[in-house]
């Protein structure tokens, strides 16, 4: 049965109401460097991660070595998922505290982004030791993901063939598409944040309780 997280909690009431419904992770939007109505301080994260019931994902972007250590210690989370340009060695190292999810992000254009300056075939080759999971989803104006958009799922498909990490499937993703996703794409998991809210940060629980009943085929 393909794994659900529900990422963006701003509240413990809706990451209790996740696990509820059967959420496997929940997501937290931990000090990212972008305009986000779902970012937490770490003092904010550590308190829903504290009495969440299930286990926490923090999402990071670009973090200093020093943060993704204070992220693990204090929220001892499932994985830390990175976001960002970061270097495939800072993933290693982050990759002994804790999981290491890696976000690739698809352009407009279909083509995945990769880090500036990064050799395209080095870069996924290197992936296979340096996180645990990949998560793709599509790139926004900064290449982060977030956007609420989905991009073609055949790039999903296409990925799978090259990087052996298992793969969680996000951008985009509604109760009304997340069947279909999983039936193209055949991920590990799948990771929504604004498809299933009633406003930016607060989530819907009907939504959330669709999502993950047709997620699992339930």
């Amino acid at each position: 049965m393909v794994a659900v997280k529900i990422c963006g909690n701003t509240n413990l009431e809706d990451a209790r109401m996740a696990a509820r419904a059967g959420a496997d992770l929940l997501g937290l939007v931990v000090e990212v460097p972008v305009a986000t109505p779902r970012k937490l301080t770490l003092a904010r994260a550590e308190a829903i991660a504290a009495r969440a019931v299930k286990p926490v994902v923090a999402v990071m972007m670009d973090p200093a070595p020093a943060r993704i250590e204070e992220a693990a210690e204090r929220l001892q989370p499932f994985a830390i998922q990175f976001h960002g340009d970061e270097p495939l060695d800072l993933l290693r190292e982050a990759k002994r505290r804790t999981r290491v999810i890696k976000a690739l992000h698809i352009q407009p254009d279909g083509l995945l982004r990769y880090p500036p300056g990064a050799d395209p075939s080095t870069y996924l080759r290197g992936l296979d030791d340096a996180c645990d999971f990949i998560l793709v989803d599509t790139a926004g104006p900064r290449g982060a993901g977030g956007t609420g958009h989905t991009f073609n799922w055949d790039t999903a498909i296409h990925l799978r063939e090259f990087l052996s990490p298992p793969m969680l499937l996000a951008g985009g993703l509604t109760p009304q598409n997340v069947e279909e996703a999983i039936r193209r794409a055949s991920p590990w998991g799948v990771d929504v944040s604004s498809g299933v809210e009633q406003s930016p940060g607060k989530k819907d629980p009907r939504r959330v309780e669709e999502f993950i009943r047709r997620a699992k085929g339930l």
